[in-house]
């Protein structure tokens, strides 16, 4: 019977322990109600579909060093030539290309499923499959994407 009393609170704790970590989004990710939907930037826009606006001149707000949230050493320089260096630790990491683009209007020959009425950025590497994120909430200092391949979040601060 002490067996039975002492298992019983211990299945209902990792019962509880898994129905309050599972979820089918990513942790923090913003939801598709039209109030959440719309970053700052966004926001003070009178486009009412997010593609409406200028794709160039919304993909020049990115030019910069930023700064990950989660893990300081990560640095990333997006250049505006299209060009980028991301470094862990101060060690660069080989260049790639990058740029924004809206879900309605992708890349030739890309073919991760996106949302035509997003917006995301692909990183393309010399050697190797573009690595595609959706554009999350979006600031003049800061920003964060969400990786389509496992739905991982990052987050960025501008340096400069």
């Amino acid at each position: 019977m002490s067996k039975r009393i002492l298992l019983m609170p211990l299945l209902a704790f990792f019962g509880f322990v898994v129905v309050a970590c599972s979820s089918d989004a990513p942790e923090n990710a913003r939801t598709d109600s039209p109030a959440e939907a719309i970053s700052p930037v966004e926001a003070g826009s009178a486009a009412a579909n997010l593609n409406e606006r200028d794709i160039d001149a919304f993909a020049q707000q990115f030019v910069g060093v930023w700064r990950s949230v989660y893990e300081e050493r990560e640095m990333l320089t997006l250049n505006a030539d299209g060009s980028s260096v991301s470094s862990y630790d101060g060690d660069d990491q080989p260049a790639e290309r990058w740029m924004v683009f809206a879900g309605d209007a992708p890349p030739p020959g890309l073919t991760d499923n996106v949302d035509p009425a997003k917006h995301y950025i692909v990183f393309v590497p010399l050697e190797g499959r573009p690595r595609v994120s959706e554009i999350g909430d979006f600031g003049p200092n800061d920003f964060e994407w969400f990786y389509l391949g496992n739905g991982r979040r990052n987050a960025f601060s501008r340096v400069r």
